[in-house]
C-alpha cells in the first residue's frame, strides 16, 4: 500500500511544484484557499544516515511512510497552511524539525490528556499551536490531533492522512470540541468583527 501511496505523493509534488512568489508577497485568505495544499517549499531527499541519526536520537524507528517521504520525495514539506516537519536540514516549523518538535513535547508539563507517550511523534505543524502526531509505538500508526494542551485521537492512519492530504481535505476530530466567539476589531479596516475558534472541552467536564 506504501509503494502506491508514495507514488502518488510524487506525482503530486510534481503535478503542484512551490509557485514562484516575490520574497516579500502579501497573500490574501483567498490566495491562501486557491494554494492549499500546494507546497510552498521542497526540501533535497534526506539519506540513510540521516535517518539512522534521527531514530537514534529518537529512540525509536520512525513510521515507514515518513521515512519514505524523507528518504524519497522531500525531507519534509513546508506548506501554506501547515508543515510537515523533517529530519535535520530539512523543513523545520515554529519547533524545529522532527526530532526538535518531540523532544519539546516530552519536556513538557502534564498534559489534560496525560504524561507525553513514548513514540508519539509530532509531525505536521497546522499552526496555531495544533499538531498531528502518529503513534510510531503502534503498527498501525494512528494518528492523533495535539491541540489545548491534549492528545486526541482520530479515527484514520497514518496512509489515510497522506491520502485526505493529496486530496486538500484532512479532518481533525470534533469530538469533544465546542466553537467559541468573541468579538474583535478587523486590523485592515478598523471595522467591528466576530472571530470564531475551536476550543477542546477539558476532560469531565
Amino acid at each position: 500500500m506504501d509503494d502506491e501511496l508514495v507514488a502518488e505523493i510524487k506525482a503530486f509534488v510534481l503535478r503542484h511544484p512551490p509557485p514562484k512568489l516575490a520574497p516579500d508577497a502579501m497573500l490574501s485568505a483567498e490566495d491562501f484557499r486557491k494554494l492549499g495544499y500546494t507546497p510552498r517549499a521542497l526540501f533535497p531527499v534526506a539519506s540513510n544516515r540521516d535517518v539512522v541519526k534521527a531514530e537514534g536520537a529518537l529512540g525509536f524507528a520512525l513510521a515507514p511512510l515518513l521515512k519514505r517521504l524523507f528518504l524519497e520525495v522531500s525531507n519534509g514539506i513546508a506548506g501554506f497552511g501547515y508543515d510537515i516537519m523533517g529530519l535535520e536540514g530539512g523543513c523545520s516549523s515554529d519547533s524545529g524539525t522532527l526530532v526538535e518538535a518531540y523532544f519539546s513535547f516530552r519536556a513538557g508539563e502534564e498534559y489534560e490528556t496525560g504524561p507525553w507517550k513514548v513514540g508519539m511523534l509530532p509531525f505536521c505543524n497546522w499552526g496555531c499551536a495544533i499538531y498531528s502526531c502518529v503513534d510510531c509505538a503502534d503498527a498501525s500508526y494512528p494518528v492523533f490531533t495535539y491541540e489545548d494542551s491534549g492528545v486526541w485521537p482520530e479515527r484514520y492512519s497514518l496512509p489515510e492522512f497522506f491520502e485526505m492530504w493529496l486530496n486538500g481535505k484532512v479532518l481533525f476530530s470534533q469530538e469533544n470540541v465546542e466553537v467559541v466567539t468573541r468579538e474583535g476589531t478587523n486590523p485592515f479596516t478598523g471595522k467591528k468583527m466576530t472571530i470564531s475558534g475551536r476550543r477542546r472541552r477539558k476532560l469531565g467536564s
